[in-house]
């Protein structure tokens, strides 16, 4: 893979808005993303330590469900590996129906993540908490209510650069300084967001910076600022504000219990969601408690509990 050496103003225009629900520019978003996936190789050397235990992604380039058939920006992530994930995938699809599975299933969506956001205005670098990302949001509102842990957060948002906000991501209204935040503040936010909340900052597409070397040292120090806020967010065994832990040692039991006598290839009946009554094949157990079961054309996860013999 090249180096990466810029974008151009073309980059930018991918993202106009007449383009974002048509394939016809399926192209010029792929040069972007083969431009994303060789900033992330260079941040990913430049950053061992922060990303240490991240995965990196990018959004997807066409328009497809995994983004409501409508690419306004394309987003360059590093969130928790795959081990990392396999160990909350099951808790966290039990908040979401399996319709809301297959309307929304970005991986970005379900985790807290540093990402480089390329849009028609300009790049975006910063920390992202969507809600869906309901375990790291939690976590974070319950430490919160502990004693002194909003001073902490406030000690960790006063050594933020200047340029670093905090607000609605896709809001067109005036973010807060970071260093000015409150925790308070903070909570009430993420509480009413409609979608997606960030800390992160903004070069303007005709920023020089972004048209070569200069983007990775810029994104460089936005994510060294946010590294340790990401870890103060995001659960972890070891930052565990609402016994997380413990739910997942009592689903891992049930669901070994539960495993019992089904293999792939088996029938079953699943008992909820928007397949429910419908009779199909096991294809995969993915992990404890999680079947992957073939209906007619479509594959669907379900839990172990939300399937009977037919």
């Amino acid at each position: 893979m090249s180096e990466f050496e810029g974008f151009s103003a073309a980059d930018f225009a991918a993202f106009d808005e007449a383009k974002w629900s048509s394939h016809a520019f399926n192209r010029e978003r792929l040069e972007v993303k083969l431009k994303l996936q060789s900033l992330g190789k260079a941040l990913l050397l430049r950053l061992a330590a922060e990303l240490s235990g991240q995965e990196m992604g990018i959004t997807e380039e066409r328009p497809s469900v995994f983004n409501r058939q409508c690419v306004r920006d394309m987003t360059l992530f590093f969130l928790r590996d795959e081990k990392a994930r396999r160990v909350l995938d099951g808790i966290l699809d039990r908040r979401r129906s399996i319709a809301e599975n297959l309307s929304d299933p970005a991986l970005s969506h379900r985790h807290v993540y540093l990402g480089a956001r390329v849009f028609s205005g300009g790049l975006r670098g910063g920390l992202f908490l969507h809600r869906d990302a309901w375990a790291d949001i939690e976590n974070l509102q319950r430490r919160l209510k502990e004693l002194y842990e909003g001073d902490k957060l406030e000690a960790l948002l006063s050594n933020m650069p200047e340029d670093i906000h905090f607000g609605h991501s896709g809001s067109s209204g005036q973010p807060s300084p970071a260093r000015a935040v409150r925790a308070d503040a903070m909570t009430e936010l993420l509480r009413d967001a409609p979608e997606e909340v960030a800390f992160f900052s903004d070069l303007p597409a005709a920023d020089p910076r972004l048209c070569g070397p200069g983007a990775v040292e810029w994104l460089t120090g936005i994510f060294q600022s946010l590294a340790p806020l990401r870890a103060y967010i995001a659960w972890r065994r070891d930052n565990d504000f609402f016994a997380l832990a413990k739910t997942l040692q009592q689903e891992e039991k049930k669901a070994e219990l539960g495993f019992t006598g089904i293999k792939a290839g088996d029938s079953v009946r699943i008992k909820t969601g928007v397949a429910a009554g419908r009779v199909g094949r096991v294809e995969a157990l993915e992990r404890k408690g999680l079947l992957k079961v073939r209906v007619g054309q479509l594959v669907v996860a379900v839990q172990v509990e939300d399937v009977s013999r037919p």
